[in-house]
């Protein structure tokens, strides 16, 4: 049977990895920058529904107003104009993208050593408790 003094430490022990776990899960959390939420609202949005039918739509006009016959074409046929705006687009989105990638990749990180310190902190409360 432990004594009063065993289950003071192993009390003391408990209190210390949960204040432990608690530091380390507010590191896990912080704040995202700026650029990291601009970053991710993009990447969310030119993954979406919206953003296929917006562009089907723009480029769709494009087309349209740049061949009909009897209209001014400001970008005619090889579309070099839209090809160019379309190249630019996919420079920035690609950019966005990857801030993304790296935001969930370090939050990921985070995670992961938080699992670890979670891990071994229990792994030294049941090796307190069983040398009780």
């Amino acid at each position: 049977m432990p004594d009063a003094r065993t289950r003071q430490q192993a009390s003391e022990i408990t209190r210390r990895n949960v204040r432990t776990v608690r530091e380390l899960e507010e590191l896990a959390v912080s704040e995202p920058t700026m650029a990291d939420r601009i970053a991710s609202f993009v990447a969310r949005f030119c993954g979406s529904i919206h953003f296929v039918w917006i562009h089907a739509l723009v480029f769709g006009a494009w087309f349209t107003l740049n061949s009909i016959p009897g209209l001014p074409h400001w970008d005619p046929y090889p579309f070099t104009f839209l090809t160019m705006w379309a190249s630019t687009e996919s420079i920035f989105i690609a950019s966005f993208i990857l801030i993304a990638q790296n935001y969930a990749m370090r939050l990921s990180e985070r995670r992961a050593q938080l699992d670890l310190q979670v891990n071994l902190l229990a792994e030294q409360e049941n090796t307190k408790t069983l040398q009780m």
